[in-house]
Order: C-alpha cells, then structure tokens, then sequence
C-alpha cells in the first residue's frame, strides 16, 4: 500500500526534471557502509520506482534519528547531498565512527536491480568534531555518579549474589556470619557454582550482556559478553570478599544490615565503573558505541536545520547548532507577548551554523 501510494498518488505528479528533497527515518546509507551492506538497499529502491523513473532526481537526502549533525556531498557529480540532523533532543550520540566517504549502493550489497555505478559521497562536516567526539568518550568513566540509577541496578546485582552465597552456606554446626568470614575468594565462587539458583544467575548474567553487546555475529557477541560477565563476576567475589574482611569483628543483626549495605553502595560502584571501562574499550572495536554515549546523557550540540527555496529553485540549508546548552531557566519579567516567555539562567553558547550555507542547485529541465 506505501508503495502503491507513492508511485501513483505522489509519482503520478513528479514531472520530468523535477527536483526532489527525500525525507527518511534513518540514515541508512552511513549503516550501509559500515557494517550492513543491505541497509540502504530499500531507498535505493524507492528513489528507482517513484524519482527516476519519472525521470526526476533527488538532490537533497534529509534525516534525523541519529542524534548528530553530519552532512555528506557528492564527489564529482550533480552535487546531491546527505544530511543527518538528529541533534532535537535525547543524548548525544558520536561522530568519530562516521565513515570518511560513501559509496552508494555498496558494493557489497546482493541487490541484483540496485543502481549502477556507484555513487561516491565524502563526509563534510560533522557536529560535534570527530575529534571532540574522541575525547567526550572519557565521560563514561563518570558513569556511576552522572546515572545514579545504574548505580542501583548494579548494587542490586551484587546484593543478590551476596544473598545467594550467604544462601549456600546454610546447614552446619557455625553461624553463617562467621563462616562468610572465613571464605577465600575461591571459595565464595565454589558455592556460587555448588547452588543451582547461583549458576542459574550466572548464566542469566551472561545471557543478558552478550544479548547487550551490539555485534551481528553470534561468536563476538557472545565473546565479548562472556568476557564482561566474568569481569563482573570477579567483581562480584571480591566484594563479597572484601565486605566480609571489613566487617570481620561484628556480629548479630548489625554485621548483616552493615554487610548488605556495603555490598550494595561498594558493589554497585565497583560494577558501574566494570561497565564504564568496558563501554569505553568495545568503542574502540566499534561495539556499543551507541550505548557508550547514550550512558552519559549529554545534553550538549544540539542541532537543527532551516530551509529556504527561492523563487528560482534554489534550495539553501542553512545548519544551525548550540554547542552548549542552558541547564537552567528563569521566567521573564519583560517582553512581549509573543516573545519567549523564559530565558537561560546559566552559561551557555548562542546558536550558530554548523557550517557555511549548502546551496542545492535544482536539477536542469529537459
């Protein structure tokens, strides 16, 4: 039905050198050259039904979805553009995994009808820099302060591996404090792998971070989620452990509200910063990369675009992007009605454009 609705409904109306601005949902052509070779084989589809066939051209790409600004141009060609312009609203997502240039269709794309040749694109400009975007990715290591909410689910995790080792050790003549007391690290994972609750939560453990693990082959993503499993799971131990050493001269009610409370503040951060530090290595193997800047919440490089089409057929994208943003707001106590009612109450950057003007040059009529 979409496409019955376009190619009659929209293309019964493109004329022969008509020019066309294509709005997509996603940036399909930056995934198809990095690791997804198909991702732009259904605009490439849809710009051959509904444009060319009608013997029209687009000339400008226009998305959002990604979090950035990016803008890719033709290299030797009519001049068409590609422009993300996702920087409205949620976190920021990064630049410096863009791709220096495109080629559309891929060549690696098994599409038997796509278009041939090849077109080759060269990325422009892009907001936040590629190099500011490098050194933002620091900001993980802040994880556990700046997402106190992961903190907790963290400290969650540890309080329940803490509660199944304290479970494991029920049944003989000592108190289970003073048997915690005594357990070495070894020891602490044999009753974790000796309880059937504790493999079961292990396992699910892994499970969850390989399935957390960006990656379309099966043996990375569970490798690399095995690999951050075990990491927490060695967390986990050496809390337990530490905890228990800490507390050692207590007793009764107290050692356990005290050993609990450790266990969760300590462990929570300890696992926090084990996520942060492996969010921070995967991003330079290109994994996660999303959830390594969604993690931090930056509010910063907001961007957006304007358009202005002159009576001639020139289109003008005027960029426009706020490097930092107002974290406060006040009311006004003057103005006008139709003015903003509110104003930053804090530092922040003006808006300026990202990068000159792009004209776009309408496509010449038969």
């Amino acid at each position: 039905p979409q496409l019955r609705y376009f190619d009659q409904t929209v293309g019964s109306q493109v004329q022969p050198g008509d020019s066309v601005i294509l709005c997509s949902a996603k940036p399909s052509w930056v995934k198809s050259n990095l690791d997804h070779p198909e991702a732009f084989v259904n605009l490439d589809y849809f710009v051959r039904k509904v444009v060319t066939n009608h013997q029209a051209d687009v000339r400008l790409f226009l998305t959002g979805d990604t979090h950035h600004y990016a803008h890719y141009e033709e290299v030797g060609g009519q001049g068409r553009q590609l422009i993300t312009a996702g920087g409205g609203g949620a976190y920021l997502s990064n630049t410096h995994h863009l791709p220096s240039e495109l080629e559309l269709p891929p060549p690696g794309s098994r599409d038997p009808g796509k278009s041939t040749p090849s077109t080759r694109y060269r990325l422009a400009t892009c907001f936040p820099t590629r190099e500011r975007s490098m050194k933002m990715r620091k900001g993980i290591l802040d994880l556990p302060f700046e997402n106190v909410g992961f903190w907790g689910l963290s400290a969650g995790l540890f309080v329940v591996f803490g509660w199944l080792v304290t479970s494991g050790l029920r049944g003989g003549g000592v108190g289970i404090a003073d048997r915690l007391k005594d357990l070495t690290a070894m020891d602490i994972v044999q009753v974790l792998l000796r309880s059937t609750l504790g493999v079961g939560a292990l396992l699910v453990l892994v499970w969850a971070l390989a399935t957390f693990t960006q990656k379309d082959s099966a043996l990375k993503r569970w490798t690399l989620g095995g690999v951050h499993a075990l990491l927490q799971f060695v967390a986990v131990v050496a809390s337990i452990r530490v905890a228990a050493w800490l507390l050692r001269d207590l007793d009764g009610p107290l050692f356990w509200l005290l050993f609990f409370g450790l266990l969760g503040a300590g462990g929570g951060l300890v696992g926090s910063m084990v996520t942060a530090v492996y969010l921070y290595v995967a991003d330079h193997f290109g994994c996660n990369s999303n959830e390594l800047f969604a993690a931090q919440r930056i509010p910063d490089y907001k961007c957006f675009v304007r358009l202005h089409l002159d009576d001639r057929g020139m289109l003008t994208v005027y960029p426009v992007g706020i490097e930092k943003t107002a974290r406060k707001w006040k009311l006004r106590t003057e103005g006008e009605p139709h003015e903003p009612w509110f104003e930053p109450d804090g530092p922040y950057t003006p808006p300026r454009l990202i990068e000159p003007p792009i004209r776009v040059a309408p496509m010449a009529r038969p």
